[in-house]
């Protein structure tokens, strides 16, 4: 529909109980006669908010309300397309199919003459016009004002030998059944190639032309080429790895380098036989990689994957070799460098005492100390020395067997012993199977790490140190079997730890589990300690 650009009036709608419309409407609204084509160019006005519709031209609406009840065969067609066209993608009813074409005989040579269309009158055939006479002219009655109108309207409408008529059928009759396809499954003939070759306008090059041409040619490709070469060799220079090995103690290491690492940053040594050959190793042989994080060697074989450290050094020696000359030299070179400090204000030292990490009270330890079955004496007071010091009393092992439960939880009773097996019978326990399940040997006694051994700490620090998805605190938890994470106390000791030497922390983890094997007995000796006890005093 359309309107004309006047302003806008006040809706003229009947109230409806007693409301009063009040939006504004345009005067006057154009039907375009998309819904219902013989109302085509009548004017209205209506409503959106209470529905108000009114015809402007009652007469000439019932005009062509009668044209319409009277059909297409008294009044003009209408000259719009339908709102809704048929889709090509109807069903037929399966009923209606035609057979397929290659069925049907051969359709004629001449086609029969089409029947006169059913939709439309044919139009009228050509003659003379007709003259009225005079006598015709006055016996004619004189149209009203209404007939007038309506005559106005039909010299709108198309006459029907200006529509078009129907397409003639096609040669196949099936193919009135079914839809025109949307594209041509009819092989098209070939498009015509023209006989004549295009003309080509070409001209001999000059020689001078000519060679400044091939230069400029040659030098593109020349750096083409190094540029593409030049970025192979940038991604072998990162991908590259420096290995030291030491086969034997007192000996200097072996150097090898190896590039272009296709797994970066993971490396696998058995897929790189050059390398292996270098360092006269095999598939099934064993050696010790030192980790930069830890501090520690860890055993692997030949074919384990690693993660290439930040260095990108790697070093590695024979198991069983100790001596190492140069070993600590590299790894202060390559070691990863620390976090940056700069700009965090140190947090003032308390004099106050540390409060202790034991994970039960004296009285629960005193408790527990004398209900565990044994020849050990009873105590209502803590041991002057650790207690978790293997004693040679096989008594005693029931005290470092049940020390990895929880500590807090102690029954009232003594334990009873295994029916199957004695006191005499019972072959004590190695603590370093502990270390398989991610954790390592503390009773809970004391303050830590004073009842911790140096070769479990050495453990420990190649557990809790490595990054994961579980935070420091939780995994010291978990390798030391403890609820309480004494931050402060834990960063000394992996200073110290990391500013000793390799030797020192080699003799660490071999110490065995005795009074002079304690932690804090080879922390006194070593020199990382004494760095952090000097720092501490000043």
């Amino acid at each position: 529909m359309a309107s004309y650009p006047h302003e806008f009036i006040n809706c003229p709608g009947i109230p409806h109980r007693g409301i009063v419309c009040t939006n504004r409407i345009p005067p006057v609204l154009i039907c375009s006669g998309r819904n219902e084509p013989y109302h085509r160019d009548l004017r209205f006005n209506a409503c959106d908010e209470c529905g108000h519709f009114k015809w402007l031209d009652p007469e000439l609406w019932a005009a062509a309300e009668r044209r319409k009840s009277q059909g297409p065969a008294y009044g003009a067609p209408p000259d719009l397309p339908p709102n809704n066209p048929p889709s090509p993608n109807f069903t037929l009813d399966p009923a209606l199919a035609y057979p397929p074409s290659q069925y049907l005989p051969p359709p004629p040579s001449q086609l029969p003459a089409l029947p006169p269309s059913q939709l439309y009158p044919p139009p009228p055939p050509p003659s003379q016009p007709r003259i009225p006479s005079s006598s015709a002219s006055l016996a004619r009655p004189v149209p009203s004002q209404s007939s007038r109108k309506g005559q106005r309207l039909q010299v709108h409408q198309p006459s029907p030998s200006k529509l078009d008529s129907p397409s003639l059928p096609p040669d196949d009759p099936t193919a009135l059944s079914r839809p025109p396809p949307i594209f041509s499954y009819q092989d098209q003939p070939p498009a015509a190639v023209p006989s004549t070759q295009p003309k080509v306008y070409k001209t001999s090059m000059s020689t001078e032309f000519a060679k400044q041409y091939n230069a400029n040619h040659e030098a593109h490709a020349q750096r083409k080429a190094a540029e593409q070469l030049r970025r192979e060799q940038e991604k072998q220079y990162e991908h590259q790895i420096r290995v030291y090995f030491w086969t034997k103690d007192g000996d200097e290491p072996q150097s090898a380098r190896e590039q272009g690492i296709a797994t970066w940053p993971k490396l696998n040594l058995i897929n790189h036989p050059k390398l292996l050959q270098k360092l006269a190793l095999t598939d099934g042989n064993e050696i010790d990689i030192y980790d930069f994080d830890s501090g520690c060697f860890s055993r692997e074989d030949i074919d384990h994957v690693l993660e290439v450290p930040r260095s990108k050094t790697l070093l590695m020696r024979h198991v069983g070799v100790r001596d190492c000359p140069q070993l600590d030299d590299f790894i202060n070179k390559h070691r990863p460098a620390a976090p940056s400090t700069a700009g965090t204000r140190r947090a003032p030292i308390s004099n106050k005492r540390r409060p202790s990490t034991d994970i039960c009270p004296s009285s629960l330890k005193a408790s527990k100390l004398s209900h565990h079955s044994g020849p050990l004496p009873r105590s209502t007071s803590p041991p002057s020395t650790p207690p978790s010091l293997l004693p040679s009393s096989p008594g005693a092992l029931v005290v470092i067997v049940t020390s990895s439960i929880d500590p807090c939880v102690f029954p009232d009773a003594p334990l009873p012993l295994p029916p199957t097996q004695t006191q005499s019978t019972q072959s004590p326990p190695d603590p370093d199977t502990l270390w398989e399940s991610g954790q390592v040997l503390n009773n809970g006694v004391g303050t830590w790490p004073d009842n911790i051994y140096a070769r479990d700490m050495a453990a420990a620090f190649r557990m809790v140190i490595p990054k994961s998805e579980l935070s420091v605190s939780d995994r010291f938890k978990t390798v030391f079997q403890t609820s309480h994470f004494p931050k402060g106390a834990w960063y000394q000791q992996v200073r110290a730890w990391k500013g000793s030497e390799q030797g020192e922390r080699d003799a660490a983890a071999l110490l065995p589990r005795t009074s002079a094997g304690l932690w804090t007995a080879w922390r006194a000796k070593s020199t990382g300690w004494a760095s952090v006890s000097e720092q501490k005093r000043r």
